[in-house]
């Protein structure tokens, strides 16, 4: 085929590509199926131009989302288009961020007048991580640049603590009627106020630590106790020694009795969607040493934690596999019994890394009963922007 009619073919399929999503948008909605990773916030950017309208699509699919904090893998979601739905986002089409995209040209062809002899079907456009728009007779392929994880997922995981952290102050009742447990939006009494530099407007962490130390599975090492975070509050009104907020989050059931502290922000990386992460030697190995959950095993999308952190090079969104020894079997000829291949049983991506220890989340498992004492090993490691 010649150059020429190649570059008229690229350009008619980006052509029907553009107009087929168009069709789409006139419809008033399309759908999207979630990939590994994938929030509210960023589909919402992807589709509506604004991560704040993340809303818009959690009410078009409150049949398929029971948390608006997590979406899986598989899900297909409806995304709807309405200009009512595209009115809660800013105009995006003119003003595009250097930082969340790449607008460097691809083939650029002029578009030549069709050849009188039949035309072949048209050569289909690549698929990309960003739609395709053409702009004076060039085609531009955006580069979408994505968190690796959610922030969301990063912070609601926890953490193990080997030191004592105490509170900055205290929930001490709610501004209603009596309940065993808040919900967001209710108006709780803090212990503090300006004396302990609290302003209105900032937000404070609701967590709470575990009353029993976690002995790491195979040296009996204490490592420390969880810390369960259980949602957010903002403050609204602050007193020299005490003051009110409000309940903006909740992960756990929130009671009129918890502890607060200030809230951590996460730098969590970024990639380009698409790009695989960096394979590395599967080293270091280590251990599962604790779930978040109350029961001793857990399954896929379930928080562990690891033995393994920052002191070892870890960092957010690396990739461990578990695996496990299959002890030996007797060898029909005699002689030393045989090593049997290990097997591995699911892969896990870190969430929260402290020095000596990590929060991850099991993205995929074979069996149901991973548990502390599972052995892991480093195997992918999320590559540096630069």
């Amino acid at each position: 085929m010649s150059q020429k009619r190649f570059g008229f073919f690229l350009i008619a399929a980006a052509v029907l590509a553009f107009f087929g999503y168009a069709a789409r948008a006139q419809e008033g909605k399309t759908t999207h199926t979630v990939v590994l990773d994938e929030t509210l916030h960023g589909i919402a950017e992807q589709y509506l131009g604004n991560p704040a309208s993340w809303p818009i699509i959690y009410n078009a699919n409150k049949d398929k989302i029971e948390d608006p904090h997590w979406i899986y893998p598989g899900q297909e979601l409806v995304i709807p288009l309405t200009p009512e739905g595209m009115a809660a986002a800013p105009d995006t089409s003119k003003v595009i961020s250097p930082t969340a995209v790449d607008t460097t040209p691809v083939q650029v062809q002029a578009a030549p007048e069709p050849e009188p002899e039949p035309e072949p079907e048209p050569e289909p456009v690549p698929q990309t991580a960003g739609p395709v728009k053409i702009s004076g007779g060039q085609v531009v392929v955006r580069k979408l640049i994505v968190p690796v994880v959610s922030e969301e997922r990063v912070f609601s995981s926890g953490y193990i603590t080997a030191e004592e952290e105490k509170p900055l102050a205290y929930i001490n009742g709610a501004d209603k009627p009596i309940s065993d447990y808040l919900m967001p939006n209710d108006i709780v009494y803090i212990t503090a106020g300006s004396n302990s530099g609290l302003n209105p407007g900032d937000t404070l962490t609701i967590y709470r630590i575990g009353g029993k130390n976690i002995s790491h599975p195979q040296t009996g090492q204490n490592l420390g106790r969880i810390v369960t975070i259980v949602g957010l509050v903002q403050m609204t009104e602050v007193g020299p020694q005490s003051g009110k907020a409000r309940i903006i989050s909740s992960m756990e059931a929130v009671t009129r009795k918890e502890m607060l502290k200030r809230y951590e922000k996460f730098n969590v990386p970024k990639v380009t969607m698409g790009d695989p992460m960096l394979t590395v030697a599967k080293t270091p190995e280590g251990f599962i040493v604790a779930t978040k959950s109350p029961i001793e095993a857990a399954t896929a999308y379930r928080v562990v934690f690891l033995d393994k952190g920052t002191d070892d090079g870890i960092g957010i969104g690396d990739i461990f596999e578990i695996y496990r020894l299959q002890g030996k079997m007797s060898n029909p000829a005699g002689g030393e019994k045989l090593e049997k291949l290990e097997i591995v049983i699911g892969s896990i991506q870190v969430l929260n890394p402290r020095p000596a220890t990590c929060s991850a989340y099991i993205n995929n498992s074979v069996i149901e009963d991973i548990k502390p004492g599972d052995r892991i090993r480093l195997i992918k490691k999320v590559p540096i922007q630069q």
